[in-house]
Formats: structure tokens, C-alpha cells, sequence
């Protein structure tokens, strides 16, 4: 599987006209009779916000990319929307290329099971006909960029859409472009199959940038842009917020909102657990002598980004405690400390931590947390 047919239709999209890629995965209906109305709420394969941009936006081209073994054969958008086959599907092959009638509504359907490294804990077992897409959307995204080319992508399999965003994360250039090149609705929040895509959360504040001889690009306003280029601070945020329409700023507040949610959510089910599991572990080896060694003798490292559990791995198999738990506490305590900064707390997130954990016995540990969080 390749995208090769979608760059090709982008490079030749006027260069002085905008273009958005939406990538859903997961995103068959079942739902193809014309008689049976699909709710906006769960048009997953053409989201309201993806439809209001079309609609304002003048000349912006639209590229739905859409990911489903089960995908429906028309896919209900070239239905609902028009969209007709075109002469490029592949002998043999179901049609996968859709146009509307000036070209700037397009889908490219592939009906695969797709996964990539970042949610490769998802897929223990059984994957033996699954496609690993890591690359080809690592291509997408340097494309995109190179061509001044917008993107969103979201996930409606069960899967959460943060551990892909992550890993995204870590690339320094998609890192920049993180107001460009985004990955997950409501600030990545686990929403599972089930979001309703016609609420607040489901949209972004959006901006058109603009430079001489360029392609105008579609920003979506994105709270990581600023956490993933360290530039979380009140000065440098307000700055940003004043680029996008007033009338748009109630989203930024949700989506703030949201990140302290995920943050407080994933510290009270994983980083707490992984924390005290660890310092049980310090304490029974000073007790006695090491155990046995294991693989994997702390499961929740599996929902740590990709980069960690690779480190970590290593280490547990080592059994070097020490340095995973001081691994695990920094890698906590800067996600207190976004926690922080976004409440404007006078306090930083080593400090909350330091105070959370400071009992000898872990058991106590979550006393503490009603305290700050």
C-alpha cells in the first residue's frame, strides 16, 4: 500500500490554492443504503469540521483518506457526496478512487487492517495479514510539509490515537509543524469508536497562513504545538491564541481543558501504578536477593510511548530499578509540569511529584494526590 495516487493528485492542485488531508482509520459505516440517514455525529469518513472547512475555505482541495478492511464498496461519502470512480483503480480491484465534480472534494479508500510501531502493543497476536503504515505516513507527513499541505488524522477502532502522536512527536520536523500535521480530535483524547463529531471538541480554531509564492496552509490551532516545542508559557500561548478568530476561542479552552483531563487520567491509572510497582521492586531487592529475570515484569511500561518501552525494556531485563523509576519520576513530573504551567499553578511538576511520593510506603502515595491534582 502506497500513497502515491493521493501525492500525485495533490502536486497538481493549483500551488496558490490550500489542501487538506483528513486520514480516518476505522471508519466503515455499514450504512449504504440511501434510505438510512448516517448521523453527522458518526460521519467518520467525512467529519463535520472537515465539511465546514470545504465549505469556507475558497478553492481548498479536500483529500479523504479512509482505512477499513470492512469499507463499504461505494464508501457512503461518494454516495452522500457525489463522487465518482475514477479510471486509476487498479484492475482486479474494488474502486478506491473517488472525485467530486470540480475535484476538490477526493477520497482514496483501502480496505485494510492497518497498524503502525507506535501501537504495536496492540497487536500481539494475529496480524499476520495487517499492514504496518509507519512509513508511508511518515512519507505523507514530510509531503505534506514540503508542499505546504495540511493534515488531520484520527483513529475509530477502539484504539487510542495517542501513542501515534507520540511517536510523531519525536520526529524534529513534523515536531514544528505540529499546527500543520495533526493527529487526534479533543487533544488526543482516548474517545474509542464512539465521539460525537459534531460537538466543540470535534473542531479546531483554524487560520489561513499565507507567504509570497507559497501555497496557502491550513493551521489548526494545537495545544502540543506549543508543549512539543517547549513553549508553554503565557506569553508565547496568548501570542498564539491571538493568530486564530476570537469567536473560536472557547475551543482552545476545551482543548486545554482536555490535556489536564488525559494528564490527570494517565497519572492516577499508569505512571502512579508503574511508580509504585517500581519502588516495591527497589524494596524487595534490598530484602533479598534479585528475582528471576523476566521480560516484562512491569506491564504498564506497554502504555508508555514507543521511546520509553524501548529504554525501559532494556533496563527491566537488567534489573536495574534505579534507573528506571528515576526514568519513570522525570518522565511523570514533566507531565505534571504541563499540568502545572496550564492551571498556573505556583509550583513545578518534580515539586508535586517529590510531595506525592515522599512515604516510604507507596501504598500511601495516592493520599497525596488529592492534594494537588
Amino acid at each position: 500500500m502506497n500513497f502515491n495516487d493521493l501525492k500525485n493528485e495533490i502536486k497538481i492542485v493549483p500551488k496558490d490554492e490550500p489542501v487538506f488531508v483528513y486520514l480516518g482509520i476505522g471508519t466503515a459505516s455499514n450504512q449504504i443504503n440511501d434510505d438510512i440517514i448516517l448521523k453527522q455525529e458518526n460521519y467518520h469518513q467525512y467529519p463535520s469540521f472537515v465539511q465546514d472547512l470545504h465549505n469556507k475555505i475558497p478553492n481548498l482541495h479536500v483529500f479523504l483518506v479512509l482505512m477499513d478492511s470492512f469499507q463499504e464498496n461505494p464508501p457512503r461519502v461518494a454516495i452522500d457526496y457525489n463522487l465518482h470512480p475514477q479510471s486509476n483503480n487498479r484492475e482486479g480491484e474494488n474502486p478506491y478512487h473517488y472525485k467530486n465534480g470540480d475535484n476538490t472534494l477526493q477520497a482514496f479508500v483501502y480496505r485494510k487492517n492497518v497498524y503502525t510501531d507506535a501501537d504495536n502493543r496492540y497487536y500481539e497476536n494475529n496480524r499476520e495479514n495487517d499492514i504496518n503504515i509507519t512509513e508511508e505516513l511518515t512519507e505523507l507527513n514530510h509531503f505534506l510539509i514540503e508542499t505546504n499541505g495540511s493534515l488531520l488524522c484520527d483513529m475509530f477502532t477502539g484504539k487510542s490515537i495517542a501513542p501515534l502522536a507520540d511517536y510523531f512527536d519525536c520526529d524534529y520536523s513534523i515536531q514544528q509543524k505540529t499546527d500543520q500535521i495533526v493527529y487526534g480530535m479533543n487533544a488526543r483524547e482516548d474517545h474509542g469508536c464512539l465521539f460525537d463529531l459534531t460537538q466543540p471538541n470535534a473542531y479546531f480554531p483554524v487560520r489561513i497562513e499565507t507567504s509570497k509564492n507559497k501555497r496557502p496552509i491550513v493551521k489548526m490551532f494545537n495545544y502540543y504545538h506549543m508543549i512539543v516545542n517547549n513553549r508553554l508559557d503565557d506569553m508565547e500561548i496568548e501570542s498564539e491564541v491571538a493568530k486564530y478568530p476570537a469567536e473560536t476561542h472557547s475551543m482552545i479552552d476545551r482543548q486545554k481543558n482536555q490535556i489536564i483531563q488525559n494528564i490527570i487520567t494517565k497519572f492516577r491509572n499508569t505512571n502512579m501504578g508503574i511508580l509504585r510497582q517500581v519502588r516495591k521492586l527497589q524494596q524487595e531487592a534490598k530484602a533479598q536477593a534479585p528475582a528471576e529475570e523476566v521480560e516484562y515484569p512491569i506491564f504498564e511500561i506497554k502504555q508508555l510511548p514507543l521511546v520509553y518501552q524501548t529504554i525501559l525494556s532494556e533496563l527491566i531485563k537488567e534489573q536495574n530499578h534505579e534507573m528506571i523509576y528515576d526514568m519513570i519520576f522525570n518522565y511523570t513530573a514533566t507531565e505534571l509540569n504541563i499540568l502545572a504551567l496550564l492551571r498556573k499553578m505556583d509550583i513545578t511538576g518534580e515539586e508535586i511529584l517529590k510531595f506525592i511520593t515522599q512515604d516510604e510506603d507507596p501504598f500511601k502515595w495516592y493520599n497525596n494526590i488529592k492534594n494537588f491534582i
